[in-house]
């Protein structure tokens, strides 16, 4: 998996499950060794990236691109 080097030995886990009206998405980042060095700017990422793909998936338009700094 690329990212940043702490990455090293994590796994990106998606979980969907048929709900009533919809499906539900559970996602984790397991294994992350340290919560120092990039692990806030990861975490931030991932959260940008899941609420434009919510985004997207609701509206058909998401927020392509990097998340604001």
């Amino acid at each position: 998996m690329q990212g940043a080097p702490e990455w090293a030995g994590t796994t990106v886990s998606w979980d969907l499950t048929p709900v009533e009206n919809g499906t539900r998405l559970r996602f984790a980042h397991h294994n992350y060794r340290s919560a120092a060095g990039s692990f806030g700017e990861v975490t931030f990422n991932w959260a940008w990236y899941l609420i434009s793909l919510k985004e997207f998936l609701e509206t058909g338009q998401g927020r392509p691109g990097d998340p604001p700094r």
